[in-house]
């Protein structure tokens, strides 16, 4: 899934709300999302608290 947007529109809002209802969902007892959330610049890593794109790859 690709999430974009100018800012202010609530990306990271929208980001939120999916791992608690993905949370909810398939690991109601441990609360562990096994999915990756990345972003395309560290910045907007930071703001997700999510991983860079190329650090979760493991490619430079």
């Amino acid at each position: 899934m690709l999430i974009s947007g100018v800012g202010g529109t609530g990306k990271s809002f929208l980001i939120e709300a999916i791992k608690c209802l993905v949370g909810d969902i398939w690991h109601p007892k441990s609360g562990e999302i096994m999915c990756a959330i990345v972003a395309p610049t560290g910045i907007a890593a930071f703001n997700a608290n999510s991983t860079y794109i190329i650090s979760a790859t493991n490619r430079a």
